[in-house]
């Protein structure tokens, strides 16, 4: 997911030519995206939680790459 659409398509384009025999799907939402998933990683620069607990499914793990500086966060408090 993305919230900009054109970065979206070319990310799902270029992932479905490097890993051909992946389903690559663009989520027009952060719901949608996550929606059942068993592994979630995040890798955004985002300064404001993009993924709440409501939204994960209770078996799944996050990777969370993205907030790696202390103005950058990427899960909420309600995540632990």
């Amino acid at each position: 997911f993305s919230p900009t659409a054109d970065r979206r398509a070319a990310f799902c384009a270029s992932a479905a030519l490097a890993l051909p025999t992946v389903e690559v799907v663009d989520c027009a939402s952060v719901d949608a995206a996550v929606a059942g998933a068993d592994v979630i990683t995040t890798a955004t620069r985002a300064s404001a939680s993009v993924l709440t607990r409501s939204q994960v499914a209770a078996h799944a793990h996050i990777n969370a790459l993205g907030a790696i500086t202390p103005d950058r966060r990427e899960l909420d408090d309600s995540i632990a």
